[in-house]
């Protein structure tokens, strides 16, 4: 059996996936870890309202980018909210 040529377009392809992949699991953990770490902050009376407003922010564009990024992060929200992704 001969092996199977893949072309290059598919190769840069699969990388890209690949390599999407890779940053939206370490933009997830850095997440969780942002997350921890400023409700630390909060707990031990070090954050004030300016960090804590920067750092909801943040996150609230890292999970817009991940609902646009990925169609399944995207129905899974639809989904959790009550509403249709018709767009």
């Amino acid at each position: 059996m001969k092996p199977q040529r893949t072309s290059l377009k598919q190769r840069i392809v699969g990388g890209a996936r690949t390599y999407l992949i890779c940053v939206l699991v370490s933009a997830i953990i850095y997440l969780f870890v942002v997350v921890e770490n400023v409700y630390q902050d909060l707990l031990e009376g070090k954050a004030d309202t300016y960090t804590i407003t920067a750092w909801i922010l943040f996150i609230g564009f890292l999970i817009f980018l991940i609902v646009k990024i990925s169609p399944i992060f995207g129905k899974l929200l639809f989904r959790m909210f009550g509403a249709e992704n018709e767009a």
